[in-house]
């Protein structure tokens, strides 16, 4: 099983979160409103940058997140992404097999 969560400031991440659930047959999930209490084969996070960091939602969700592996997508303004993708990384506790930085609108 798949699941995809995402936070979202703007709509930029619920809008790539959106696409990818989609695409993989899944509903996209807040993590505000995610129960991480069932454990999937795949679990997929979208994010924005914040000023080169992950926002403080996502590093409390993301230690949280019982899955066989990990995706990440951090969204960002075209500046810089800085180091999210390394940062998300360590504060997973399952292995991270993919990460993207895709640019969006800037906010």
């Amino acid at each position: 099983m798949i699941a995809v969560y995402f936070f979202s400031g703007t709509g930029h991440s619920r809008a790539v979160a959106d696409y990818l659930a989609v695409r993989l047959g899944v509903g996209a999930v807040r993590i505000e409103d995610a129960s991480v209490e069932e454990k999937y084969d795949v679990a997929v996070v979208v994010f924005p940058v914040y000023c080169q960091n992950v926002p403080e939602p996502v590093r409390a969700f993301l230690p949280r997140i019982d899955a066989g592996f990990a995706a990440v997508v951090a969204t960002y303004g075209g500046i810089s992404p800085g180091n999210v993708l390394r940062d998300a990384r360590d504060l997973l506790r399952c292995p991270l097999t993919a990460a993207a930085c895709v640019p969006t609108g800037h906010s």
